[in-house]
């Protein structure tokens, strides 16, 4: 139990890491090194230190060093896979909600399939194919998992939608009844 605790705490603080910085090259104004993000949160948002102790390069190298170091031993599919699964499965189902929620006229793929490409499957390949010395297999693991991770990501965005059409419907037959 604590083994699994601690792999699925580093392993989520690290995306929220490379999450934060990422954003701001999809044209997102917060970053853990920017300024003015928000000028009252002293807070960094990547690591959530006070900004002039950002942890965030120490968050990741650590990260990647213990990567390695279970590549080498050949555990690290075994040992991480699940908690990298879970993480990254949560995180796409709440950026899809955040995004699409309250939002009817937009259509929102194009921006979603951009964003996990860019987020998801870039920290995956930070995890698994950097780590790993960017080998054939590894590659071939992290193409897999991005197919699979954009199947999640079109069914979550399908059922949102669904969703949101159902909720359309209900109010606007609670209003029929109302009158």
């Amino acid at each position: 139990m604590g083994w699994a605790l601690l792999n699925n705490l580093a392993a989520f603080l690290t995306f929220q890491v490379f999450y934060v910085r990422q954003k701001k090259s999809l044209g997102s104004s917060s970053d853990c090194d920017d300024d003015e993000a928000d000028s009252d949160d002293l807070a960094c948002s990547g690591c959530g230190s006070d900004r002039e102790w950002c942890q965030c390069e120490s968050i990741l190298s650590s990260f990647h060093s213990a990567s390695a170091a279970l590549v080498q031993l050949g555990c690290l599919e075994c040992l991480a896979a699940g908690a990298l699964s879970r993480i990254v499965h949560s995180r796409v189902d709440r950026h899809v909600l955040d995004t699409c929620t309250g939002s009817f006229t937009v259509h929102h793929l194009p921006g979603l399939e951009e964003w996990l490409e860019a987020v998801v499957v870039g920290w995956m390949r930070l995890v698994y194919a950097e780590v790993g010395g960017g080998g054939a297999h590894m590659g071939r693991s992290v193409e897999g998992l991005g197919r699979r991770l954009r199947n999640h990501l079109y069914e979550t965005y399908a059922k949102a939608r669904i969703d949101q059409v159902l909720q359309i419907k209900r109010s606007k037959l609670r209003l029929i009844v109302l009158y």
